[in-house]
């Protein structure tokens, strides 16, 4: 059985970088990352968590919930490609990763980079949900 990596990201309370490992929950409700090989575990901002989804674009980066992507689609109707934007976020009902828009017009996804996150970028962000 192969494992899949589970890993998380995260910036920084204090410095604003991002943090990368695993996550720690501690009981006063704060969350912290141990970074493999480090002895401690560094607090990070509970709004920037995301989760490492078992995939990396076409330049090998790793894909995050909460990344905006740029993708390229394969039209239903067959008028060729189709280029946009799309956020990786959780989907608790499907209890699965989904791309938000989601459009069924789109048949499958042929082509995935990340460009940006909605933490970076909260303009983009809210551009390409609505």
């Amino acid at each position: 059985m192969e494992m899949r990596e589970i890993l998380f990201r995260g910036k920084c309370r204090k410095s604003g970088k991002w943090i990368y490992g695993n996550l720690l929950k501690h009981e006063e409700g704060d969350y912290s990352i141990y970074e493999e090989g480090k002895a401690y575990s560094i607090p990070v901002r509970e709004e920037t968590i995301g989760q490492y989804i078992g995939l990396k674009d076409c330049n090998g980066n790793r894909i995050f919930e909460g990344d905006i992507i740029k993708v390229s689609r394969k039209s239903k109707c067959g008028f060729g490609d189709i280029y946009g934007l799309a956020v990786v976020e959780w989907d608790s009902k499907q209890k699965a990763f989904t791309l938000i828009p989601s459009d069924d017009y789109f048949e499958e996804v042929r082509l995935v980079a990340v460009v940006n996150n909605k933490y970076k970028n909260p303009g983009l962000y809210k551009e390409v949900i609505e």
